[in-house]
């Protein structure tokens, strides 16, 4: 069995790439002095878009938090990129 053969499950694959982007927002949160309010509700919403996959398909609510966080537009844009499908 070769490494081409495994297959990493999609929950897994979201599941790493939520806490990678965790992670990055709480750099820059901390590097810029973000306001904690704004980075616990950046999370948050990010984490209930997982919870409702569907609603992370509507460009409309992506667009939106990028607007908003603008301090995070980096690792939201990798995040969604990551985990959203292209259809």
């Amino acid at each position: 069995m070769s490494e081409s053969d495994i297959t990493v499950p999609s929950d897994v694959v979201r599941a790493v790439e939520l806490e990678r982007f965790n992670q990055s927002i709480s750099n820059i949160a901390a590097y810029n002095n973000i306001n904690f309010a704004d980075y616990k509700a950046l999370q948050f919403q990010v984490s209930e878009l997982f919870k409702h996959p569907d609603q992370s398909k509507n460009m409309d609510t992506v667009y939106l938090l990028g607007k908003k966080y603008s301090w995070a537009i980096r690792p939201l844009s990798v995040l969604f990129a990551t985990v959203i499908p292209v259809e």
